[in-house]
């Protein structure tokens, strides 16, 4: 829909002759003619699109069919849509209609300008020509017995071309006529300016909304933009709810437009995956079915671009760090040649060892050295752990094999996993916290090797069954505490997202490449896009707004052509006072870590409320030596109290506050106090 600058010649129209000729009638309205197609209807039910739907109804065919319209709203509205929905489903429809395009009128004077400005001569009055072409145009459609002109963006016209349109608006818009259907984006005084009050009254202005007070219609936009996105192709066929709920979240300042192309991005970055699926299908594998757009592939949210002054890209600042991130060894490498046989030979010894701690150094090893390690790392480098963590090293293990023998591994529920995922990880790290604590794990070496391994089950299980790490992304118990620690550290992977969006096509980032691509910049290798199977836990680089779901395995540092992904050194924890968005289920993790502080100090939590008898007794007996299971029963009981009391007191602190607000003169509830979330 964007056209060249018109020429001079045609801006000029017919201003040598003193009369516009049939020929030359034909001629204009060819060459603006109006193009029907793209044509969308108003999506949504949201009280403003009704609105908007019942006003552009009555201009169409209702009272306000014989009056001139203006369309007022937002840059990328779809103000030209409404405009060629009340020609089309008008009565004058089969008539003539033209559109002229008033950006370029006033990019045509800037051009003449700056030629003159450069020494040529030039004496084109363009706000004069501007003029004569919109008589002229509206001079062909009344010698066919009257017509229709659109003019898009008619704020933006020329000076002294506004005249012109005053001359049509105080002419009657009857069947007869030519009706004029203006956009503007912003109100336009200079169309009534001198006017009569009989010409203004010839005149409906209609308001198109913006998008972000329709959120409830987004949903329903996004999908007819995924539809018109994937045309007849295969692809997508829907957006997952996170996804949405991204899309709700984002205040749109680009509207319609630019969710139409946060959508066709996101299609293109969904469907690059097809040429390898189709690879698979020639070669006798079945594949699973692309799946729904969720929020790693849809990219509305400038959050993730807040403090990005405040980061040092370690890659360009470190070359030798970039080649230890792009070489074979990190981490896949590493994983097979040193952490897969190194884990088997470590249960091995915590199975068939020495069964008290003072005697089996792996037992040591585990609780005394490799739990305050990771702890020590968060702050530093965040996930690093889980690049090459055991569990996973034995899950890729067996999600390779599965692929090697023609298997289709399936696309992950997004939505169940977004919902029930983290509960899942919330409620095995609290059965875990209880497990250590009443039968003492840390002094029990195969009850410590039956931890690691149920852990590495639920690893391999799920590299069995989905694709890529389901249970590192969503129902790791670590890989949870891990999630939320990591918005502490001083580094962290993002991407160029403007480089991203301008220059790729492959996005092996996310979905993987399963050929060299060369760089397109100069200073890289010309082989920068490596082989990849594409980010693990399935997001892209470009769209992360904290450290939760990185885990720095380089696998987009291997797979980019462009240079785009970085590795930066930034502020502690500056995810916390930038971009973070707190959930449900991290805030219950937190005061579950809490409140296993007090968990592993019973007796003397017991000893200091001055709590005796049976219950003090229990407290300090383990599973192993219990008399009865009554004695079990009641160290679970106060074990499961330990570790919800600090998040139950902080719940009951804030009720209790808004109750108190609410007795209170000022009234203010919750509203004042923000809701239990946010608050903790």
């Amino acid at each position: 829909e964007r056209e060249p600058p018109p020429s001079p010649d045609a801006v000029g129209g017919t201003a040598a002759q003193g009369a516009l000729g049939e020929a030359t009638g034909a001629a204009l309205l060819r060459r603006h003619a109006v193009a029907r197609l793209p044509l969308r209807g108003e999506c949504g039910t949201s009280s403003a699109a009704r609105r908007l739907r019942a006003a552009r109804r009555r201009a169409a065919r209702g009272a306000d069919a014989s009056l001139h319209v203006l369309l007022v709203g937002e840059p990328g509205t779809l103000k030209m849509d409404v405009a060629k929905l009340i020609l089309y489903s008008s009565e004058r429809r089969k008539r003539p209609a033209a559109q002229l395009g008033c950006q370029q009128l006033a990019a045509f004077g800037s051009r003449t300008a700056s030629a003159a400005r450069e020494g040529e001569t030039c004496e084109i009055d363009v706000g004069k020509h501007a003029a004569r072409l919109i008589a002229d145009v509206a001079a062909a459609l009344a010698q066919r017995g009257g017509g229709t002109l659109l003019l898009r963006d008619v704020h933006a016209l020329p000076a002294g071309a506004f005249g012109a349109v005053r001359r049509l608006l105080s002419a009657p818009a009857g069947y007869e006529g030519v009706r004029v259907i203006a956009t503007a984006s912003r109100a336009v005084p200079e169309l009534t300016a001198g006017a009569s009050a009989t010409s203004e009254g010839a005149l409906t202005t209609l308001r198109v909304p913006p998008l972000r007070v329709r959120r409830e219609d987004i949903a329903a936009e996004a999908g007819y933009f995924l539809r018109y996105a994937r045309g007849g192709a295969v692809g997508p066929t829907s957006v997952t709810e996170s996804g949405l709920a991204a899309l709700q979240a984002h205040d749109w300042p680009g509207n319609e437009a630019e969710l139409q192309g946060v959508m066709e991005r996101a299609v293109v970055m969904q469907s690059a995956g097809k040429v390898r699926r189709d690879k698979a299908l020639a070669a006798g594998l079945s594949t699973a079915p692309l799946p729904p757009l969720d929020e790693a592939v849809l990219w509305p949210d400038p959050r993730a671009r807040r403090g990005e002054q405040l980061r040092y890209d370690l890659l360009r600042g470190w070359p030798p760090l970039r080649m230890l991130m792009r070489a074979d060894f990190w981490p896949q490498g590493l994983m097979r040649s040193v952490v897969v046989p190194a884990f088997a030979l470590f249960n091995l010894v915590l199975l068939f060892g020495p069964q008290a701690r003072a005697d089996n150094a792996a037992l040591t090893i585990f609780w005394a050295y490799w739990w305050p390690g990771i702890l020590i790392t968060y702050p530093l480098v965040g996930r690093l752990w889980c690049s090459f963590c055991p569990f996973m090293a034995y899950g890729d293990m067996v999600q390779r094999w599965r692929l090697n023998s023609g298997a289709a591994l399936k696309s992950w529920p997004t939505d169940a996993l977004d919902r029930y995922g983290g509960w899942f990880l919330f409620g095995l790290f609290a059965l875990i916290l209880e497990w250590e604590e009443v039968w003492l794990l840390e002094d029990h070496a195969r009850l410590s090797s039956a931890l690691l391994l149920l852990i590495t089950a639920g690893a391999v299980v799920g590299s069995a069954l989905f694709e890529k790490r389901v249970w590192c992304r969503h129902l790791c118990p670590i890989g949870g505490m891990n999630g939320i620690m990591a918005k502490l550290a001083v580094t962290e992977v993002r991407a160029e997202r403007g480089v991203c969006s301008a220059t790729c096509s492959s996005y092996g980032c996310y979905r993987g490449s399963d050929t060299v691509i060369p760089s397109t910049v100069a200073s890289l290798d010309n082989s920068e896009g490596l082989v990849t199977a594409g980010c693990p836990l399935g997001v892209h680089p470009a769209n992360l707004t904290d450290n939760a779901d990185c885990v720095l395995c380089g696998v987009c540092i291997k797979a980019c052509p462009h240079g785009s992904v970085q590795l930066n050194l930034r502020p502690p924890a500056i995810d916390l006072w930038t971009t973070h968005e707190p959930k449900r289920h991290e805030v219950s993790l937190l005061f579950l870590l809490l409140g296993a502080v007090f968990c592993h100090r019973l007796p003397e939590a017991a000893a200091l409320l001055g709590v005796g008898g049976d219950v003090a007794a229990a407290v300090a007996t383990t599973a192993q030596d219990a008399a009865s299971s009554d004695v079990i029963a009641t160290h679970i009981a106060v074990a499961t109290v330990a570790l919800a009391w600090p998040g139950l007191l902080a719940l009951g602190g804030h009720m209790l506050g808004n109750l108190v607000d609410s007795a209170s003169s000022t009234g203010h509830g919750s509203r004042g106090r923000g809701g239990f979330l946010t608050e903790a």
